[in-house]
């Protein structure tokens, strides 16, 4: 969020020139570049904050310093995303938890000792914050994002939430990345990935981030709990119509033994179900049994062989 002038820019670059790090340097200039073109200034920020709430959107961001954390302390920004560069910066941390707002944290880039003396700093702290796991590849390869590391981070978290941050192309990942756990969801979002910048590759059109969106909620309502199993209604009503039953495959008289030759299996489900067929075989009917009728839990109640007079 920091204004950077042209000089700055440009001494920024020389500098690195000069040190002979040229690699580093066509990074550096090239991003250094695009922020003098292209960041808002802290007055126009404000208009996009102030714009959100119109829509209904709460807006968020990344304070990269304290100067920015005090400008966006003063325009009252209910909780802070903190850059996965700044999960190692613990002085900026500090001030961050002082501010006593929740901390949407990415990982990227940091070992797990890293993230655990995070994590411990937080803590000390008393900071509500949420860690994202994150891979900082533009885009990441889907076999470098390993989304079952979301386990470990729920327990190195111990009693918080976490959450998943995004570079990977498509919404696949971010998806799944909710059936593992994830109680966040950051990802990229641009209007035309043609245009300049390392971000708009690997960021959703609105389309794609609305059926992401949608993917998510579908998949939250799907996750359901870890309770015992229960039929639904819904299964219910098809259990009725699809499932089989115990049925006479012959007429049975009052007091004859029900044998297995004379019960089959047929649907719909409105009898006894198949699997008590041991159970039944070697019962007295109670009652005349017509062809094709269903077995009833009710035929259970006489003993083997024992007949209606009795």
């Amino acid at each position: 969020m920091r204004q950077i002038s042209a000089s700055q820019i440009w001494t920024a670059c020389t500098a690195k020139a000069a040190a002979g790090n040229d690699g580093e340097d066509l990074g550096a200039e090239y991003t250094l570049d695009l922020l003098a073109r292209f960041q808002l200034s802290t007055a126009e920020m404000f208009k996009v904050f102030d714009y959100c709430k119109t829509k209904g959107i709460t807006p968020l961001c990344t304070p990269w310093d304290a100067a920015s954390l005090d400008a966006l302390e003063r325009y009252g920004m209910p909780a802070y995303k903190v850059a996965s560069a700044d999960l190692t910066n613990h002085e900026l941390l500090e001030k961050l938890a002082k501010t006593g707002k929740p901390l949407l944290c990415s990982t990227g880039m940091s070992s797990e000792s890293e993230i655990k003396d995070a994590i411990a700093l937080f803590k000390r702290k008393g900071a509500q914050f949420v860690l994202l796991h994150c891979n900082s590849t533009y885009p990441a390869p889907f076999k470098d994002v390993n989304l079952r590391y979301l386990h470990r981070l729920k327990e190195l978290v111990t009693d918080g939430f976490v959450g998943y941050s995004g570079h990977e192309r498509g919404i696949s990942v971010a998806i799944s990345a909710v059936s593992l756990g994830a109680r966040v969801i950051e990802k990229h979002f641009t209007l035309d990935r043609n245009m300049e910048g390392n971000d708009h590759r690997v960021s959703l059109l609105p389309a794609e981030f609305a059926q992401m969106v949608q993917g998510i909620r579908e998949t939250e309502q799907a996750l359901g709990t870890a309770d015992i199993r229960k039929v639904t209604q819904g299964e219910m009503m098809n259990r009725e119509v699809l499932a089989k039953s115990l049925v006479a495959s012959k007429a049975i008289k009052t007091g004859e033994r029900i044998d297995a030759d004379v019960i089959s299996s047929r649907s719909p489900g409105k009898g006894l179900p198949p699997y008590k067929k041991h159970e039944l075989v070697g019962k007295v009917a109670n009652r005349d049994i017509a062809e094709g009728d269903f077995f009833y839990p009710s035929d259970l109640n006489f003993r083997r062989g024992e007949s209606q007079s009795l």
